[in-house]
């Protein structure tokens, strides 16, 4: 594209996001221009720049209509994924993330697919060390893969991202910034659980991590909820105990004294006191 095209095609992509108008127009013209977005999304004589447009204008317009995507794009799924690891990177991350979360469902991703997510997920966060929807977005396809594909459960153990620390730093990132009442909250929770309950997992569970799980997370959750054994505590409670039976074999962790003042506050305040006796008892094993 000239410049000039390349900047009035910007501007029309940029109108999806205001203008239904645009969209209606779209689909009288029997999906003519959406269907243009997705041959340039994989034309290589544009730019980055410009597929990364393209590629907006195309996650803008599922946003408004489901059947283009049941009659068009569930069709193509085997193409687009083929092609998708190569769209992870800025420009593309955005959107590239929002089709995953509308196709996942109808097309099980390969292996190279969800360890990109993951390195999506560090990326983000050398970008931003606050939760962002990129960010959440990423945890969402983490999540669904666990839940949906969990065969995929050792790429995402063995992923750099994970073995790094990082993807576990951007989950608790994520609680420490999360409301505890929103899904987001639990869905972190989750993934904690899962994969920290693999075998092959523990070696990658640092001590300054789940430290900052024991110091500021949990007395957090201890503060908003008021002290109360409700079902986001139970899941923090299964998490944490997962966690303390693989710290206990680490040399280096010690008793957090926060941690430990807010258990004694549940088990005086709460009648349901199983899990909150079991983490007091493996929060001292090793002392």
């Amino acid at each position: 594209m000239s410049e000039d095209q390349s900047n009035e095609f910007e501007g029309l992509i940029n109108q999806l996001e205001s203008s239904i108008d645009v969209l209606e127009t779209h689909e009288k013209m029997n999906y003519e221009i959406p269907k243009l977005y997705y041959k340039m999304v994989f034309e290589d004589e544009l730019s980055e720049e410009e597929k990364g447009l393209a590629l907006k204008g195309l996650v803008l317009y599922l946003n408004y209509k489901r059947e283009f995507y049941e009659t068009f794009i569930k069709t193509h799924l085997e193409d687009i994924y083929c092609k998708l690891p190569l769209y992870f990177e800025r420009p593309f991350t955005d959107w590239t993330l929002s089709l995953l979360q509308k196709s996942f469902k109808d097309k099980k991703p390969n292996g190279d697919i969800i360890n990109k997510i993951c390195n999506t997920i560090s990326m983000v966060l050398d970008e931003d060390q606050h939760p962002t929807k990129t960010l959440n977005n990423g945890f969402l396809l983490i999540h669904k893969t666990l839940v949906i594909y969990p065969e995929y459960i050792p790429i995402i153990i063995q992923s750099e991202s994970f073995s790094s620390g990082r993807l576990t730093q951007g989950l608790i990132l994520e609680l420490i910034f999360t409301e505890y009442k929103e899904s987001m909250y639990s869905i972190c929770l989750d993934i904690l659980n899962i994969l920290y309950s693999q075998k092959e997992a523990d070696k990658y569970l640092y001590i300054n991590d789940l430290n900052v799980m024991l110091s500021d997370v949990f007395p957090s959750l201890c503060r908003q909820n008021n002290y109360t054994i409700d079902l986001v505590m139970h899941k923090m409670c299964l998490t944490l105990i997962i966690l303390l039976r693989i710290a206990i074999n680490h040399s280096t962790y010690e008793e957090v004294p926060a941690f430990r003042e807010c258990l004694e506050q549940l088990v005086t305040l709460q009648n349901d006191t199983e899990l909150v006796n079991e983490l007091l008892d493996l929060s001292t094993l090793n002392q």
